[in-house]
Protein backbone atom coordinates (compact mmCIF):
# COMPACT_ATOMS: atom_id res chain seq x y z
CA UNK A 1 0.00 0.00 0.00
CA UNK A 2 1.70 3.32 -1.14
CA UNK A 3 2.01 6.31 1.48
CA UNK A 4 -0.46 9.30 0.91
CA UNK A 5 1.58 12.55 -0.37
CA UNK A 6 1.42 14.10 3.22
CA UNK A 7 2.28 11.41 5.10
CA UNK A 8 4.22 12.38 8.27
CA UNK A 9 3.76 15.85 7.21
CA UNK A 10 2.57 18.38 10.00
CA UNK A 11 -1.06 19.04 10.12
CA UNK A 12 -2.07 22.84 8.86
CA UNK A 13 -4.87 24.90 10.45
CA UNK A 14 -6.84 24.05 6.92
CA UNK A 15 -6.09 20.53 7.44
CA UNK A 16 -7.83 20.65 10.80
CA UNK A 17 -10.89 22.94 9.55
CA UNK A 18 -11.45 20.91 6.34
CA UNK A 19 -11.73 17.54 8.27
CA UNK A 20 -13.96 18.73 10.55
CA UNK A 21 -15.91 19.97 8.19
CA UNK A 22 -15.98 17.04 6.13
CA UNK A 23 -17.13 15.22 9.08
CA UNK A 24 -19.63 17.19 10.06
CA UNK A 25 -21.03 16.84 6.75
CA UNK A 26 -21.06 13.04 7.35
CA UNK A 27 -18.18 11.72 5.31
CA UNK A 28 -16.37 8.38 6.73
CA UNK A 29 -13.27 8.80 8.43
CA UNK A 30 -11.20 6.75 5.14
CA UNK A 31 -12.95 9.29 3.14
CA UNK A 32 -11.72 12.20 4.85
CA UNK A 33 -8.27 10.66 5.13
CA UNK A 34 -8.57 9.80 1.11
CA UNK A 35 -9.51 14.07 0.33
CA UNK A 36 -6.86 15.47 2.67
CA UNK A 37 -3.96 13.38 1.85
CA UNK A 38 -3.29 11.89 5.25
CA UNK A 39 -3.75 7.96 6.11
CA UNK A 40 -6.44 6.66 8.13
CA UNK A 41 -5.61 5.99 11.57
CA UNK A 42 -3.86 9.45 11.69
CA UNK A 43 -6.83 11.12 10.74
CA UNK A 44 -8.49 9.03 13.36
CA UNK A 45 -6.15 10.24 15.86
CA UNK A 46 -5.90 13.54 15.06
CA UNK A 47 -10.14 13.70 15.49
CA UNK A 48 -9.73 11.97 19.00
CA UNK A 49 -7.00 14.56 20.42
CA UNK A 50 -9.74 17.53 19.13
CA UNK A 51 -12.60 15.86 20.43
CA UNK A 52 -14.24 15.38 17.18
CA UNK A 53 -14.27 11.46 17.82
CA UNK A 54 -17.51 9.58 16.46
CA UNK A 55 -18.39 9.48 20.16
CA UNK A 56 -18.61 13.01 21.20
CA UNK A 57 -20.38 15.99 20.91
CA UNK A 58 -20.96 19.55 21.16
CA UNK A 59 -22.36 21.95 22.02
CA UNK A 60 -25.90 23.16 19.87
CA UNK A 61 -24.74 27.01 20.87
CA UNK A 62 -21.22 27.69 21.03
CA UNK A 63 -19.82 24.35 19.45
CA UNK A 64 -17.94 23.25 22.40
CA UNK A 65 -16.58 19.48 23.20
CA UNK A 66 -19.25 17.98 25.73
CA UNK A 67 -18.10 15.58 28.41
CA UNK A 68 -21.00 13.15 28.50
CA UNK A 69 -22.13 11.36 31.90
CA UNK A 70 -21.56 7.58 32.01
CA UNK A 71 -25.67 6.89 32.48
CA UNK A 72 -28.78 9.06 31.88
CA UNK A 73 -29.54 11.95 28.96
CA UNK A 74 -27.14 12.70 26.52
CA UNK A 75 -26.02 16.78 27.30
CA UNK A 76 -26.75 18.76 24.54
CA UNK A 77 -25.54 22.03 26.00
CA UNK A 78 -22.31 23.16 28.10
CA UNK A 79 -24.50 25.19 30.57
CA UNK A 80 -27.25 27.03 31.47
CA UNK A 81 -25.94 29.99 28.98
CA UNK A 82 -25.64 27.92 26.32
CA UNK A 83 -28.98 26.86 26.48
CA UNK A 84 -31.43 29.84 26.94
CA UNK A 85 -30.03 31.35 24.77
CA UNK A 86 -30.93 28.48 22.27
CA UNK A 87 -34.28 28.49 23.52
CA UNK A 88 -34.40 32.23 23.11
CA UNK A 89 -33.32 32.25 19.82
CA UNK A 90 -36.18 29.37 18.92
CA UNK A 91 -38.87 31.33 20.39
CA UNK A 92 -37.89 34.31 18.45
CA UNK A 93 -38.09 32.36 14.98
CA UNK A 94 -41.15 30.54 16.69
CA UNK A 95 -42.96 34.14 17.33
CA UNK A 96 -41.75 35.70 13.96
CA UNK A 97 -43.01 32.60 11.80
CA UNK A 98 -46.19 33.38 13.21
CA UNK A 99 -46.69 36.63 11.70
CA UNK A 100 -48.98 37.46 8.98
CA UNK A 101 -48.76 40.30 6.91
CA UNK A 102 -52.08 40.31 5.42
CA UNK A 103 -53.94 39.49 8.72
CA UNK A 104 -57.18 41.67 8.88
CA UNK A 105 -58.63 43.13 11.76
CA UNK A 106 -61.54 40.63 12.95
CA UNK A 107 -63.88 44.06 13.55
CA UNK A 108 -63.44 46.01 10.48
CA UNK A 109 -61.04 44.25 8.56
CA UNK A 110 -58.18 46.86 8.19
CA UNK A 111 -54.68 44.75 7.59
CA UNK A 112 -52.46 44.64 11.26
CA UNK A 113 -49.33 46.36 11.18
CA UNK A 114 -46.33 43.72 12.15
CA UNK A 115 -45.11 46.01 14.61
CA UNK A 116 -48.39 45.51 16.52
CA UNK A 117 -48.37 41.46 16.15
CA UNK A 118 -45.29 41.45 17.13
CA UNK A 119 -46.02 43.41 20.51
CA UNK A 120 -48.65 41.02 21.48
CA UNK A 121 -48.81 37.27 21.79
CA UNK A 122 -49.80 35.26 18.51
CA UNK A 123 -53.32 36.16 18.45
CA UNK A 124 -53.85 39.64 17.94
CA UNK A 125 -57.39 39.96 16.19
CA UNK A 126 -57.56 43.53 16.33
CA UNK A 127 -55.91 46.67 14.69
CA UNK A 128 -56.77 48.89 17.60
CA UNK A 129 -57.95 49.56 20.85
CA UNK A 130 -60.61 50.87 19.51
CA UNK A 131 -61.73 48.26 17.63
CA UNK A 132 -61.29 45.65 20.42
CA UNK A 133 -63.53 47.80 22.49
CA UNK A 134 -66.17 47.75 20.08
CA UNK A 135 -66.16 43.98 19.46
CA UNK A 136 -66.25 43.38 23.39
CA UNK A 137 -69.35 45.77 23.73
CA UNK A 138 -70.88 44.25 20.59
CA UNK A 139 -70.29 40.86 22.73
CA UNK A 140 -71.27 42.04 25.67
CA UNK A 141 -74.95 42.84 24.25
CA UNK A 142 -75.25 39.80 22.42
CA UNK A 143 -74.35 37.29 25.45
CA UNK A 144 -77.38 39.87 27.17
CA UNK A 145 -79.79 39.40 24.27
CA UNK A 146 -79.69 42.90 23.19
CA UNK A 147 -79.14 45.14 20.23
CA UNK A 148 -75.54 47.30 20.85
CA UNK A 149 -76.40 51.24 21.14
CA UNK A 150 -74.13 53.36 19.55
CA UNK A 151 -71.61 54.15 22.22
CA UNK A 152 -69.76 57.40 22.70
CA UNK A 153 -66.47 56.46 21.98
CA UNK A 154 -63.68 57.28 20.47
CA UNK A 155 -64.04 54.76 17.19
CA UNK A 156 -67.84 57.23 17.05
CA UNK A 157 -66.02 60.31 17.80
CA UNK A 158 -63.53 60.36 14.79
CA UNK A 159 -64.16 58.47 11.60
CA UNK A 160 -60.22 57.08 11.47
CA UNK A 161 -59.98 54.84 14.92
CA UNK A 162 -56.39 54.43 14.11
CA UNK A 163 -55.68 57.86 14.67
CA UNK A 164 -56.40 57.70 18.37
Amino acid sequence: MDAPARHRTPWTEEDFQLASSLMREGHSNREIAQLIGRTESTTNVMFYRLGLHRGASNCLSCGAVLAQPAVGRKRRYCNEDCRTSQDRARLRDDRESLLDPARGCAYCGRTIPLDRQRRGSSTVLYCSRPCSQDAWYQRKCAAEGRTPAKRQTSSTLTSDPHLT
